[in-house]
C-alpha cells in the first residue's frame, strides 16, 4: 500500500511539473525568442528602408513608434509559428 501511495504521488509530481513547463515556461521562453527575433528584423528593415544614418535619427526622434509598428506584425507572425498564438 505505501509503495502504491509513493508510485502515485511520483506521477502527481511529474505531472504538476510538465504542466507547469508545458504552460509557464515554454511559452515564456518562445516569447523571449520571437521578440528578440523581431526586434532584430524589424530594426534590419527600417535600417535598409531609411538609411543607416536617417534610421539612427528616427530612433532619437520617436524611432520606437516606428519600431513598434514593423515590430508587432512579425513578432505575432513567430508566436504563430510557434503555436503560441491563434
Amino acid at each position: 500500500m505505501k509503495s502504491l501511495i509513493l508510485v502515485l504521488l511520483i506521477v502527481l509530481i511529474i505531472l504538476i511539473s510538465a504542466g507547469l513547463y508545458w504552460f509557464g515556461y515554454r511559452p515564456e521562453q518562445i516569447r523571449k525568442e520571437c521578440y528578440i527575433y523581431a526586434k532584430a528584423k524589424s530594426e534590419k528593415q527600417m535600417e535598409k528602408f531609411f538609411g543607416s544614418d536617417a534610421y539612427n535619427m528616427a530612433l532619437g526622434i520617436g524611432g520606437d513608434a516606428m519600431l513598434g509598428e514593423t515590430l508587432d506584425p512579425i513578432y505575432n507572425s513567430c508566436l504563430r509559428e510557434k503555436g503560441i498564438k491563434e
